[in-house]
Parts: structure tokens; sequence; C-alpha cells
């Protein structure tokens, strides 16, 4: 029996990939529907593979099934990150969880978007804000696509993000959200800089 023919073992949340052949072959077997996220389709078909690659290794890291990892997972700028919802599942699979509270408060320019999280064991919860000023300060306020659209679901999904991040930082391992990572600007390389020296005929070594 060849490698391609191999058997994938199934467990009680789908299929348990054991080894990076098995990785590999689900990667061609997603790439080859019509369900792949977009962005694990840039490049050639051998980044393409890898792409998918690492997203499930990344989720396997975190606790996703492989299905979990392809919806929850994008990579953005290079860096793996998780969808907002994907970030709080991720704390409530931990049983470290107490309580989370998201509210907002204040009126006009002072709303800010709440997000209290209580972990068990840990007496001092753990409250973070992010509100309209913030994210003007940060130009994001106003900014085309979701800023626009959906203005305190970006909001609730930036001070979520911190709170999660702060309370949870040893089950999420330093891992963001793809809402927040969208918003960081992107470094343009820089042009190399001509440095003209002027050679002075009178002041030359004998």
């Amino acid at each position: 029996m060849t490698e391609e023919n191999k058997p994938v073992e199934m467990g009680e949340r789908g299929l348990v990939l054991s080894s990076l052949d098995e990785m590999q072959r689900f990667a061609k077997m997603v790439l080859a529907s019509n369900m792949t996220p977009k962005h694990f389709t840039q490049g050639s078909p051998a980044q393409q593979i890898a792409n998918v690659c690492v997203a499930l290794q990344y989720g396997l890291e975190l606790g996703f099934t492989p299905m979990q990892s392809l919806q929850g997972i994008a990579v953005i700028n290079g860096k793996p990150t998780v969808y907002g919802d994907s970030l709080i599942a991720l704390c409530y699979a931990s049983g470290l969880v107490e309580n989370i509270e998201e509210t907002f408060e204040g009126k006009g320019e002072e709303v800010r978007a709440v997000c209290t999280v209580k972990r068990k064991g840990v007496v001092t919860p753990i409250t973070r804000k992010f509100g309209i000023k913030n994210a003007k300060l940060a130009n994001l306020w106003g900014k085309p696509g979701p800023w626009k659209q959906y203005p305190d679901r970006m909001l609730q999904m930036r001070a979520r993000g911190f709170a999660l991040r702060d309370a949870f930082a040893d089950c999420l391992r330093g891992v963001i959200t793809v809402e927040e990572a969208e918003d960081y600007p992107t470094k343009e390389p820089r042009e190399a800089e001509v440095v003209t020296i002027e050679r002075d005929e009178n002041n030359l070594p004998p």
C-alpha cells in the first residue's frame, strides 16, 4: 500500500492527522475543493499546500481540529492569526474561564467597548477598553471596510482581544485576532539612499 492510499485515522472529532504526509494529503484535498479560504490559495501549488499545512499545525498546537484550523485561522502579513470568535472559543475550551462580560459605555465620542474577563483561581478580573477615541488615534475610525460597516463590532473585537490575551497568555501563546492584524500597516521597502562624496582635489593625501 502506497502512502497516497494509506487510510487516515478517524477520531471522535473527525480526521486525525498523525504525520506530515497525511497533513499534505489533506491539504491537497482541501485545495481541490470549493471550500478553501482565499488566503490559503496564494502563490504556487507548493506554496498553497504549505499554507494549509502551516495553518493545520498552528491550529493543532492551539487545540483546533483540522477543519477548525481552516475556518478559524488566517495568515495576515505572514503571521498566523485567529478570528475573534475563535479566540474566545479557545479560552472557553481551556476550562479556565469563570466569566466573560462584554458591554459598551459612554455616549458620542466617549463610546467604548468594555471586556471584563474573570479567570478561575485569579481574584482580580481583567478589564480592557477600546473606544472611538482610541480608534481615531490609530487612524481606524471611518476606515473603508469593517470599521466603516460594523464599527461597534470592531471596537468589541479590539477590547476582547486585549482582555483575553492578558488573561490567557498561556493558552493563546501570543496569537492575535485577524481583526487586529488586518489593521496593522504593512511595511513598505525603503529605497536605498545614494550618498555622493565630493572629492577635494586640493586636499589629497601625498
